[in-house]
Formats: structure tokens, C-alpha cells, sequence
């Protein structure tokens, strides 16, 4: 006679669980990369922080560009 014990998972098999299944989840409603543009964007320049770039633009929306080099 076998008698099946209760598996419990622990707290970290838990976390574990709950992370990769919130990252697939997160990572599921992102557009693919190739759905991207590239475009010439013209606007005044309001602020620099180490490699970012933020425009405003004449529509008065604010973009921010991240530069980096290789």
C-alpha cells in the first residue's frame, strides 16, 4: 500500500514560481522589435542625464532617448 504524501513547496520553489510566471506574462503583451521606427525627430533639448536625452517636441510632448555606443 502507498500512501502519497502532500507536496509543499517551500517558500523559494514559491517565488520562483510566481516570477517566472509573472516575467512570461509581462514579456507576452510586449510588441515584437521589428514593429519599431526609426524616424528624425526635431525638438528643443530639456534635459541630459548620463545617456539619456530628453526632447520636447513642438507638439509639446516630451521624448526620451537613451544614447549609447558600443
Amino acid at each position: 500500500m502507498v500512501i502519497a504524501k502532500k507536496f509543499l513547496l517551500n517558500s523559494l520553489g514559491r517565488f520562483l514560481i510566481i516570477e517566472s510566471s509573472t516575467i512570461v506574462i509581462i514579456f507576452s503583451f510586449l510588441p515584437p522589435p521589428t514593429l519599431a521606427q526609426s524616424k528624425a525627430f526635431y525638438g528643443k533639448v530639456v534635459g541630459t542625464e548620463f545617456s539619456v536625452i530628453q526632447v520636447k517636441g513642438n507638439d509639446g510632448k516630451v521624448s526620451v532617448f537613451c544614447c549609447i555606443r558600443n
